[in-house]
């Protein structure tokens, strides 16, 4: 009865054309209260970023802001792609012996069970539910359970994720076809400029967006700037091949960075020139053009939990 109220859940959502972390998030709680527990994840595996985005996240009772997990290319990440069983871990030495560490800003559990989320042959995410108060926490009837709603979640999930991606398609061709209109009308061209970091900024749900323009041979100015980091970036100064969008105007590449804080491990993935990408939440996106004359870049840059 509790696994099919959850289902019915996860359908009534998608039915309704409910946006995929608000399902993520009501699936998340009422498992929470099924399984009687305080712990639980729901990730959703980027495959492009070599890494994880935390949907829902709840730890001794509190919701976690858990930022983007860089797994990395590599032996690891291959290991848990290919994981297609539910792992019972029942203490932290069946832990050890497949590898599994607590994500970063988490405590670690003795008792772990995970099931991972599939289309196909292809692993899109997972859920793990942890018990902190023993060991052997969890049984075949938890399995079974947490394996039924994966396998409704994972249908959903990518639903909900074509959705949002044709209605995204929809918005950019509608405000490519505004913003060609309103720069055809306009003379001035920081009005232009204006609207080109406005329409940016609201197509890629960015918290801030910025314009840079050549200042001199090797700097670069801010021209326009909208957002929560706006007065901070009017009075940036960018420099060729220095700093994040320094580096990505050099390089006339676009280019996601999924923690602007955490290194060059966090820089996800490079496109092709005049690529457009949407930067992760905590990342920046810019683009310039490469070649003798840069002309400059566009940055978008978005904060607090990540979304896929």
């Amino acid at each position: 009865e509790a696994e099919l109220a959850v289902i019915s859940g996860i359908q009534q959502g998608v039915a309704a054309g409910r946006e995929m972390k608000a399902i993520v998030i009501e699936v998340g709680a009422r498992l929470c209260e099924v399984l009687q527990t305080e712990n639980m994840s729901i990730r959703w595996f980027d495959h492009e970023a070599f890494g994880q985005h935390y949907l829902f996240a709840i730890e001794h009772g509190r919701q976690m802001d858990i930022p983007f997990w860089h797994i990395g290319p590599g032996e690891r990440w291959d290991r848990i792609m290919a994981r297609r069983e539910p792992l019972n871990l029942n203490n932290f030495a069946e832990q050890a012996a497949v590898g599994i560490n607590a994500a970063p800003g988490t405590d670690r559990a003795p008792s772990q069970l995970t099931v991972y989320l599939r289309i196909g042959d292809r692993s899109v995410g997972a859920m793990t539910v942890e018990s902190f108060e023993r060991e052997f926490a969890f049984g075949p009837e938890d399995v079974r359970l947490l394996q039924a709603v994966g396998g409704v979640m994972s249908a959903a999930l990518e639903n909900a994720r074509l959705f949002a991606d044709n209605q995204r398609q929809a918005r950019e061709s509608a405000a490519l076809a505004e913003v060609g209109r309103e720069i055809s009308a306009m003379l001035d061209i920081s009005q232009v400029m204006q609207r080109i970091a406005q329409h940016a900024r609201e197509l890629l749900a960015a918290d801030s967006s910025a314009i840079f323009v050549p200042a001199d041979d090797r700097g670069y100015r801010t021209i326009v700037a909208e957002g929560a980091m706006a007065p901070q970036l009017l009075d940036a100064e960018v420099r060729l091949g220095v700093g994040i969008v320094g580096s990505i105007i050099e390089s006339g590449l676009a280019e996601r960075v999924n923690n602007a804080g955490g290194g060059p491990a966090c820089r996800a993935d490079r496109g092709h020139r005049g690529d457009r990408r949407g930067a992760p939440d905590g990342g920046a996106a810019a683009r310039g053009r490469g070649g003798a004359g840069r002309d400059g870049g566009v940055a978008q840059r978005r904060h607090g939990v990540h979304r896929p």
